[in-house]
C-alpha cells in the first residue's frame, strides 16, 4: 500500500531533493524482505507465492537499475546508507532462491552475490569513515542566536 503512494509521488510531484533520491532504493525492499520471510515461514518451500514475490522483486530490482544514472551524480551523504538494507535484502532473498533451486553454478552465483554486497557496504562504511575524519559527515549546525544576532522574525526584543 505504502509502495503505490511513494510511486505516485513520483510521478506527479517535483523530483526529490538530492539528499533524499538514494531514499529510492527502500522500493526495492518490500518484496525482497517478503521474499526472505515466505522462505522463513515455508521452509524454503518454492511455490506460486514465493514465485510471485520473487517476480515483484525482479521488477523492483530492475526499475532500480533505471536509477543508475541518477544515483551516479550523486554527491556523498549519510543517505547513501538508504542503499544498504533493501540491497541486502536482495541478496539474502537471491541467496535463499539460490539454496532452494540448486541451478548449476550455485557457488558461483552465491560467491558473486555476497562479494557485490561486502564491496557495498564496505564502500559506503569506507567513505563515512573518511567522511567523518574530515568533519564533513554532517551538515555544520545552524549559527545560534546572540545578542547581536537579528532574531528570525525580525522584531527586537
Amino acid at each position: 500500500m505504502l509502495g503505490s503512494l511513494l510511486l505516485n509521488r513520483l510521478f506527479v510531484r517535483p523530483m526529490l531533493p538530492p539528499p533524499l533520491v538514494p531514499t529510492l532504493a527502500i522500493e526495492f525492499a518490500p518484496p525482497a524482505v517478503a521474499g526472505v520471510a515466505y522462505f522463513a515461514l515455508t521452509g524454503g518451500t518454492v511455490n506460486f507465492a514465493a514465485a510471485a514475490l520473487a517476480g515483484y522483486a525482479v521488477l523492483m530490482a530492475v526499475a532500480q537499475l533505471r536509477f543508475i544514472p541518477l544515483y551516479a551524480r550523486l554527491r556523498f551523504s549519510p543517505g547513501l546508507w538508504a542503499f544498504t538494507f533493501p540491497y541486502a535484502a536482495g541478496a539474502t532473498d537471491a541467496l535463499l532462491w539460490l539454496t532452494a533451486t540448486r541451478p548449476p553454478g550455485t557457488t558461483a552465483y552465491a560467491v558473486v552475490v555476497i562479494v557485490l554486497m561486502t564491496a557495498l557496504i564496505a564502500g559506503i562504511a569506507a567513505r563515512t569513515v573518511v567522511a567523518a575524519a574530515r568533519g564533513q559527515l554532517l551538515a555544520p549546525p545552524p549559527p545560534t542566536t546572540g545578542p547581536e544576532a537579528p532574531r528570525p522574525d525580525g522584531l527586537s526584543d
